[in-house]
């Protein structure tokens, strides 16, 4: 209830920008449980699996860091409604899928990497990312075609609920019922019940 009425208090009372909303915090916990999942596969796979035979071993931690920048983009362009560089995150989210699928090719065949310790956990991690990875592309497309939409300004704080600043103007506030100045007291973001 809480969460829905911070919706509609903050984003807007339009069902369809709320869905868009709802829609780009989905992505977000996706990402976010992708990028956990991921990192805790590489982390198992690289340790136990590869058990630092070079050059996979350095190959396979390198991917960590380009894992986290990679969630910082795919955030920062999801706000900023920035394309060229959404276009980079899904390519990344792409190459996190085949990534995973090797793997786990490799951790379900015959050879020397498929007969190690923790087998059972690094297939379940491997599994999951993919299916929240495949999820977050799933998303991350869906944010792409609300670009443009109207959502950008109400992520970056610039929302449409914003009170105008003009002085001494009388208007109908419907979040208090009741007529005020705009130099009145700061306003209350929740209906007063009389």
């Amino acid at each position: 209830m809480e969460f829905s009425w911070s919706l509609y208090e903050h984003i807007s009372p339009d069902l369809r920008m709320t869905a868009r909303h709802v829609k780009y915090l989905a992505y977000l916990v996706f990402l976010k449980v992708s990028l956990l999942l991921i990192n805790l596969f590489l982390i198992t796979y690289g340790l136990v699996d590869v058990h630092y035979r070079e050059p996979e071993f350095g190959l396979t931690m390198t991917i960590i860091p380009v894992s986290i920048i990679h969630a910082i983009l795919a955030a920062t362009c999801i706000k900023k409604e920035y394309m060229p560089g959404m276009v980079v995150v899904i390519m990344f989210h792409i190459a996190a899928i085949v990534y995973l699928v090797t793997r786990l090719i490799v951790l379900t065949g015959d050879g020397l990497l498929a007969s190690t310790l923790m087998k059972e956990e690094m297939l379940l991690f491997a599994t999951f990312a993919l299916v929240f990875t495949i999820i977050s592309i799933a998303f991350a497309v869906l944010c792409v075609f609300n670009f443009g939409k109207g959502l950008k300004p109400l992520l970056q704080g610039q929302g449409t609920n914003n009170i105008p600043t003009s002085t001494g103007a009388l208007e109908l506030n419907p979040r208090h019922l009741s007529i005020r100045t705009m130099d009145s007291e700061r306003m209350s973001k929740r209906f007063d019940i009389d």
